[in-house]
């Protein structure tokens, strides 16, 4: 159910949207890409161990997540550039997988494999499309605003038929800046030539998402797709719209309403 109230702040004129997982199932090709790539380089083979080959899926897919976030935030952080944080996260992965055969393989070209595997992989979610349709018909801009690199996420929604939203989005990795900083989300505003409070941001994750828009003074939309608790962290300021799917982001003549 939708939380804060029928509007995420005051008369809306755009709406930014996250990128992974919010409009692109990304949790969803990033697994499938990456068991492929297991399975090809350290499965068990023809007539293949099925319960074997379960755990080696298991165990990669626990050491994917533990390097992941890690390698990631040094990427927003500045640390590394995309490529670089994309070669060094396969490099700690084959580390954290525990299989001698891992150790064995070159990282940079398993990251190519991988890397190409997933464009394969990427589906926009069923309720993107007639969201963005609805939003537009209504007069209220949509653009993107994702922690990420720029050329990439472009390539990413032109793969999904999302194209038009690419050219003129936000990213982190073009901008310098991150979220959950402020001022990525000032920055986008700027650039629109609209108020912060104009804005609504819709996104999957409390963290970077909810608590960083609603830092910067636009109205926060947390799209919880998976029904997970609310955190108990709360935003600096303004009410949470909570919504399940972008189904429940309803306009009508009066403008964008939740419910």
């Amino acid at each position: 159910m939708p939380e804060g109230g029928p509007r995420p702040g005051g008369p809306l004129s755009a709406v930014l949207f996250d990128v992974d997982d919010t409009l692109i199932d990304f949790a969803g090709a990033a697994r499938a890409a990456l068991s492929e790539l297991v399975l090809a380089a350290l499965g068990a083979g023809p007539g293949r161990d099925t319960t074997a080959d379960q755990d080696l899926l298991e165990a990669a897919h626990r050491a994917w997540r533990q390097v992941s976030e890690r390698e990631y935030s040094r990427f927003t952080l500045g640390e590394l550039d995309f490529d670089q944080m994309r070669r060094s996260r396969m490099a700690a992965f084959l580390q954290a997988i525990d299989r001698p055969a891992a150790r064995e393989l070159d990282h940079e070209l398993m990251e190519q494999r991988r890397h190409e595997a997933i464009f394969g992989h990427f589906r926009a979610f069923a309720d993107v499309r007639p969201a963005l349709d609805r939003l537009r018909r209504a007069g209220i801009a949509v653009h993107v605003l994702s922690n990420s690199d720029g050329p990439h996420q472009r390539a990413k929604l032109a793969a999904v038929g999302l194209d038009e939203l690419a050219a003129d989005g936000f990213y982190s990795g073009d901008l310098g800046v991150a979220k959950p900083d402020p001022q990525i989300f000032r920055l986008a505003a700027e650039r629109l030539g609209r108020a912060p409070a104009e804005l609504a941001y819709v996104g999957d994750r409390w963290d970077v998402d909810v608590l960083g828009s609603a830092a910067a003074g636009l109205g926060p939309v947390w799209l919880n797709r998976a029904g997970l608790a609310r955190p108990d962290q709360a935003p600096a300021a303004g009410a949470v719209v909570q919504i399940a799917t972008l189904d429940e982001l309803v306009v009508d003549a009066d403008g964008l309403h939740l419910g």
